[in-house]
């Protein structure tokens, strides 16, 4: 069996544009909460 680390490499790369705006979507909601506090 593959290690995790490698399975979590392979969906990121098939999944790259989704992954992409997730992280977007992330770093926009941490601001987003970091003007709040």
């Amino acid at each position: 069996m593959d290690k995790p680390e490698k399975l979590i490499k392979w969906y990121i790369l098939k999944n790259y544009n989704s992954f992409e705006i997730f992280r977007i979507s992330s770093s926009i909601l941490n601001i987003a909460i970091s003007y709040q506090l």
